[in-house]
């Protein structure tokens, strides 16, 4: 978890628009230091890059401290509500790149897990279902607070796939759960 008075620090050098999810640099004032410098170079301009993962993140570097990266969805959270009571901030829509404040929410990591996307391992195209050759019968199963669930084996796909979206509902699974994002929500816009 990022340190909250990181957070903090990183909050007063970005101006945030919670409807967009945009960050810019702010621009500084006369007296700081390398001001002229900085705001010619930065002062307005949106910050950050995506990782790897797909997640905006902005490098800030403070006095007497080594450069420190942090993800923008966290950052966001912190300049509109102060602190982080859980240890992770979800993207509601799984789009990453969406850092809009109705996109995002505090919860706890166990929780986080019911609104993942699909595996890129999956074959079946529906989470929870594989088909298991030695019985000749597709499969489902869950997994929920780490514990894995056997749901049942069945002849069709659909009977394996609509008992595991059953079991997802009343384990309180977002209806988001399982999908693949869009060629256009993978694009790093929103």
């Amino acid at each position: 978890m990022q340190n909250l008075e990181i957070l903090r620090l990183a909050a007063e050098m970005v101006i945030y628009n919670p409807e967009t999810g945009k960050m810019v640099w702010r621009t500084k004032a006369p007296e700081e230091e390398h001001s002229s410098l900085w705001n010619s170079k930065n002062a307005g301009k949106e910050c950050g890059t995506f990782d790897k993962d797909g997640y905006k993140v902005i490098s800030f570097k403070t006095k007497n401290k080594p450069s420190v990266k942090i993800r923008a969805h966290r950052l966001a959270w912190v300049i509109v509500y102060g602190t982080i009571q859980n240890e992770t901030i979800d993207h509601i829509n799984q789009n990453r790149a969406d850092n809009r404040i109705e996109n995002l929410r505090s919860v706890s990591r166990l929780i986080n897990q019911r609104n993942k996307l699909r595996n890129k391992n999956n074959t079946s195209g529906a989470v929870g279902v594989c088909f298991d050759k030695r019985r000749g019968l597709w499969h489902a199963q869950a997994t929920v607070n780490y514990r894995k669930y056997h749901i049942g084996y069945f002849a069709d796909f659909n009977s394996a796939e609509m008992a595991s979206r059953e079991f997802r509902v009343k384990n309180s699974f977002t209806e988001n759960h399982g999908r693949v994002l869009s060629a256009a929500e993978n694009t790093h816009s929103t």
